[in-house]
């Protein structure tokens, strides 16, 4: 597992750290050229790791564009090095991204250096080591989420477009098209694929500073979204009427686990101890055992023996956290 870059309380990372197979500590790794925050990775189809854009001013939560990054790298687990690659043809940060089934890697929205949202996507070709360019989304949107569907199509909801956005885009490896909009504007959400082939959109602020624990439901055919049940959870460990910062799993079994969250709480702000898991099946949550720590905005993967690692993200103080945990068993 590689860790990249990011933000502390002290500020900006150029740090990385590897975790090895045997799970059992994470390593110093080699230092990035420069900090770097709010960025795209993607592994790609021979190991090695694409790191692209960013920004290499401390954004806290708030996607400027300063500072925003054109640069990227690749990290071979080979050698242990990172070494440059072809440059984004326009720096961007809090983007979207995604891998096509034929491996090539999406880059989709995200702000420019002038505070604007990208026009348009870029593809990195990792053969030729080179991208080009399409135009779209249809609905340029900054801190977009993009997510595969179960036919390799790349969807992108949400984010900041002139306000809280609606928008839906679909990408076929070659042009985007227009998607039913989701009910509620959304940003800082989560989106998961279904494995009917549909997608879930998850939480998030709706607008005018409303933290929201709704959850909306797009069929196989991608005709329209609906209401999906609520996050719902055991006890107290989130808090209403939802939040931001959560992240969605889905598992080999088609469940979707969601874990963490960010919102209001008795002190003010904080993130809270969530996790659920949704079965398309029933159309319904069901809880499961709390994290050991409060966090949201925070990494969640699926380690090779099929258990789940939560890392870092904001704690129940709005601190940064640099906290891990797993399951202690494969979720499946």
């Amino acid at each position: 597992l590689l860790v990249v870059g990011g933000e502390s309380n002290q500020g900006q990372l150029s740090s990385t750290e590897l975790l090895g197979a045997d799970g059992a500590a994470f390593q110093a790794g080699p230092e990035l050229p420069g900090a770097r925050s709010n960025h795209g990775a993607a592994l790609l189809k021979d190991g090695r790791v694409l790191i692209v854009g960013g920004g290499s001013a401390a954004s806290n939560g708030i996607p400027s564009g300063k500072g925003a990054l054109a640069t990227a790298l690749l990290f071979d687990p080979a050698t242990g090095e990172f070494k440059e690659t072809a440059p984004l043809k326009a720096a961007r940060s809090h983007f979207g991204t995604g891998v096509l089934p034929d491996g090539r890697v999406v880059v989709a929205g995200g702000v420019t250096e002038g505070g604007s949202a990208a026009q348009d996507t870029e593809i990195y070709d990792p053969a030729t080591q080179s991208w080009s360019s399409v135009s779209g989304p249809a609905s340029p949107a900054i801190s977009c989420r993009m997510v595969a569907l179960t036919d390799g199509r790349l969807l992108v909801a949400g984010g900041l477009a002139g306000g809280v956005s609606k928008a839906v885009s679909l990408f076929d490896g070659a042009s985007w098209s227009k998607m039913p909009s989701t009910q509620l504007p959304r940003f800082s959400h989560s989106v998961a694929a279904l494995p009917s082939g549909g997608a879930l959109v998850i939480a998030g602020l709706v607008g005018n500073g409303l933290f929201s624990s709704t959850v909306e439901r797009l069929p196989a055919d991608l005709s329209a979204w609906t209401e999906a049940p609520p996050l719902t959870s055991g006890g107290d460990e989130i808090e209403k009427p939802g939040g931001t910062g959560t992240r969605a799993l889905t598992l080999p079994s088609g469940r979707v686990l969601v874990t963490g969250t960010y919102g209001p709480s008795g002190l003010g702000f904080g993130a809270s101890r969530f996790a659920s898991m949704y079965d398309e099946t029933t159309d319904a949550w069901s809880p499961v055992e709390a994290p050991l720590f409060p966090r949201g905005v925070h990494a969640a993967v699926r380690l090779q023996d099929g258990r789940v690692m939560l890392l870092g993200g904001i704690d129940g103080l709005n601190s940064a956290s640099k906290t891990t945990e797993r399951t202690t068993a494969p979720v499946e």
